[in-house]
């Protein structure tokens, strides 16, 4: 009986060094695929989808706004700052998001490319095409282009959407500033206001 007892525990003994090795030691590394560590070029399908996942980073900070979808919308050139043939050329989807009064400078536009090699052209042509003083009297504090992937966004007021595209996608977008309210020179009467400006005759 005694050998019996001594030879249960001697083997319940070898059973729990066992399970304690086992639990202790060192496992292989997990290397990634290159589809879990790489950050896709584009996490949306739609324009659209974008823009709402944008606007939902900023919750309550974001100014009341409508959104439209502005292929066939008579003042799509007036948002994206293109020309008629530039969306011929470059625009597959287009949506904006602005503000519901135009007393407010604010809005995001993207557009979806049809080709996303055409970014760097794109994002050029609106930065050159768009008009900051389309507000009536007040101006932005702010406006850029941000690419990311095959969309191209036009944000004009007083939010970046750097950070908030960063966190949506894994990846640094590229941001092009093309105007500041600081550097204004469209030649308009400030009153002294935050954001009044009465253009020039």
């Amino acid at each position: 009986m005694k050998t019996i007892k001594k030879l249960i525990t001697t083997l319940i003994t070898v059973l729990f060094a066992a399970a304690l090795f086992a639990g202790c030691s060192e496992k292989p590394p997990v290397t990634p695929t290159p589809s879990e560590s790489a950050a896709p070029a584009s996490v949306y399908d739609s324009a659209d989808d974008f823009l709402a996942a944008v606007i939902e980073t900023f919750g309550e900070d974001y100014p009341v706004s409508d959104t439209l979808d502005l292929i066939g919308n008579e003042n799509i050139s007036n948002y994206l700052g293109l020309t008629a043939a530039e969306i011929s050329e470059y625009v597959q989807q287009a949506y904006v998001s602005t503000a519901l009064m135009m007393t407010s400078p604010h809005q995001i536009a993207v557009i979806k490319l049809k080709d996303a090699a055409q970014a760097q052209a794109a994002a050029a042509a609106m930065a050159s095409g768009f008009d900051p003083h389309k507000w009536i009297c007040v101006i932005p504090e702010l406006c850029e282009t941000v690419i990311s992937g095959e969309y191209v966004f036009l944000v004009a007021g007083k939010l970046s959407v750097e950070a908030a595209i960063a966190e949506l996608t894994g990846a640094e977008p590229q941001v092009d500033v093309f105007y500041t309210k600081e550097g204004d020179t469209g030649g308009g009467i400030s009153f002294g206001g935050d954001e009044e400006l009465l253009p020039a005759e």
